[in-house]
């Protein structure tokens, strides 16, 4: 009876523990997607998530305009003729203002978000490749491709305030709204250019890999991720000691990249494999991979409603993907202890049937 009992309670164990790592895996897997690919216009080049109005802001740079999506419902709420081709977009929540380059008359537009009209339009004198807004300190920073600087431009003037000299080909830009650091990639130049907004100067210049072109900022770690696109890789630089840390290879020449601060994964789009690869930023792992459009070029988390927006440059279409769910750390993993729980309730089975009589 008790060398049944223990067999009946060692196999109970076993159940729960069992049916526990399963649900821990199910929970924690990368992403999935949602199924979600919405038509926008020609060439969708960047995009930009503003989290207090809930939308999703893509420029399309061949047929000049601004298609703005509703992020509750994943559908098209307006497309905005803007003068092009376009280029970067971004958005200052704060404002609820949005900013797309524009390559062909080399500026920058400022559009309203409540109403979709043009504001302003601000002259930088160069391709503007990327357009990023801090939004503490209301100052957006273009890369100027064509004249290798930073363009500096005031949210509240509408105005031209700065040029920074950075390396070659300039291709993007990252803010840390927190330190004010800026980071630019410099596609010809193997490099990123780190800028200190307050100073208006280039501060350090690091060395990455070939051909950078997408890069983010994990503000909270003090983390910069830069894809590089002739490596294949994503060099992961601490920005406490402006150095390399890592490096990472991801597939088909990464052109974008982006971060979800809740679950600490690093989303980068591969403009030559039409992938979404997704790294874990505790491990500098690649967890998952998915397929999105053809040609990728821009990627975009939405906090709001844990979901990847990705611009597919190639299909003119955007591609929704939902985000992996957040797990609890547990201090011991449940599947190393499982083989450990069940050798001891085995162990007092067989002690058991040796000293019980028969």
């Amino acid at each position: 009876m008790i060398r049944n009992k223990l067999l009946g309670t060692a196999l109970v164990v076993l159940s729960l523990l069992v049916i526990a790592t399963t649900q821990l895996s199910a929970v924690n897997a990368s992403t999935s997607a949602s199924g979600a690919t919405l038509p926008v216009g020609g060439s969708p080049y960047g995009i930009a998530v503003n989290p207090n109005t809930n939308t999703v802001h893509v420029s399309n740079s061949q047929t000049n305009s601004l298609t703005v999506i509703d992020g509750s419902t994943d559908t098209i709420l307006a497309n905005v003729a803007v003068g092009g081709p376009l280029t970067g977009v971004d958005v200052n929540p704060n404002t609820n203002k949005v900013y797309v380059g524009n390559t062909g008359a080399q500026i920058v537009n400022v559009i309203a978000g409540a109403s979709y009209a043009l504001e302003a339009t601000i002259g930088v004198g160069s391709d503007p490749a990327a357009v990023t807004v801090n939004p503490n300190t209301n100052m957006i920073y273009v890369a100027a491709t064509s004249t290798n600087d930073l363009a500096v431009l005031s949210g509240a003037s509408n105005t031209l305030v700065s040029r920074i000299p950075v390396g070659i080909s300039p291709e993007d830009v990252a803010v840390n709204p927190i330190t004010n650091m800026i980071y630019v990639t410099n596609a010809q130049s193997s490099s990123v250019s780190v800028v200190d907004g307050s100073q208006r100067s280039v501060v350090a210049t690091i060395t990455v890999g070939a051909r950078p072109t997408g890069i983010v900022v994990d503000p909270e770690n003090n983390m910069v991720y830069i894809a590089n696109a002739q490596s294949n890789t994503v060099s992961v630089m601490d920005e406490s000691n402006l150095v390399v840390e890592t490096t990472i290879a991801v597939p088909g020449a990464p052109s974008g990249i982006a971060f979800n601060p809740t679950t600490n994964r690093i989303y980068v789009i591969g403009f030559s494999s039409n992938t979404l690869a997704v790294i874990d930023g505790s491990t500098n792992t690649v967890v998952g991979q998915l397929s999105v459009g053809s040609n990728p070029l821009g990627v975009a988390y939405d906090q709001v409603n844990n979901e990847v927006y990705v611009s597919n440059f190639g299909s003119g279409s955007v591609s929704v993907i939902q985000g992996e769910v957040a797990v609890p750390e547990f201090p011991v993993s449940i599947a190393l202890l499982l083989p450990s729980i069940l050798g001891l309730a085995l162990f007092t089975v067989r002690k058991q049937r040796r000293t019980s009589p028969q």
